[in-house]
């Protein structure tokens, strides 16, 4: 896999101005580095039952979902195992349709490996 050269850390919160979907998009990886994202919370702390989903973008800006949840009393999603990220991906978040006004949060962690020299 390489060494390891560093932590991998996204955290953004955001209130909703309307219903619009709401996709926090993290950093990019750089070349010559693989993420391996050991966490990930997707949340609207205001109100239940939106659709939250967990994936990544890939460098053709394709999003791949890996954990989508909703439900009556659902407030918050998190990733369950790890997703590995590739040069020039990042790890994405939605929010669908959150309630004008609904506070927003999405966390990414992980590790950051160097390959190649």
């Amino acid at each position: 896999m390489g060494k390891i050269v560093g932590n991998y850390r996204f955290d953004d919160k955001f209130t909703a101005p309307d219903t619009t979907t709401k996709t926090f998009v993290g950093l990019e990886v750089l070349q010559g580095k693989i993420v391996e994202l050991t966490s990930g919370i997707v949340c609207d702390y205001t109100t239940a039952n939106k659709i939250l989903v967990l994936g990544k973008r890939d460098a053709g800006g394709n999003d791949h979902y890996c954990v989508v949840e909703q439900g009556a009393s659902i407030k918050s999603a998190q990733l369950q195992g790890r997703i590995f990220l590739l040069p020039t991906e990042k790890p994405i978040a939605l929010v669908v349709s959150p309630t004008t006004s609904d506070v927003l949060y999405c966390s990414f962690d992980g590790i950051v490996y160097e390959f190649g020299s």
